[in-house]
């Protein structure tokens, strides 16, 4: 499990196509931290990344945003973030 502080954050990803029903039971699963256990789910532990698509044309979504087509990358910034309780 992630803390805020601990220097990595979680990528999720999907690659097989499921349907939208499948899918809305995989992300109102992610509250309860069940999702890790769908057959269709991906999950990393890392501090950069870069995603590079195979295909054109490929759908590319942050936190429901959706992002343009091509490669897509991040890294953790350490205590960028304060948080007080």
């Amino acid at each position: 499990m992630s803390k805020l502080q601990d220097g990595v954050f979680q990528v999720m990803l999907i690659r097989s196509s499921c349907s939208r029903y499948e899918l809305t039971k995989l992300l109102l699963s992610i509250e309860h931290g069940t999702h890790i256990h769908y057959d269709a789910c991906e999950m990393y532990e890392c501090i950069a990344y870069r995603l590079e698509p195979l295909v054109e044309g490929s759908f590319n979504d942050l936190d429901g945003e959706k992002l343009e087509d091509g490669p897509i990358q991040a890294r953790v910034l350490p205590s960028a973030a304060h948080c007080f309780c």
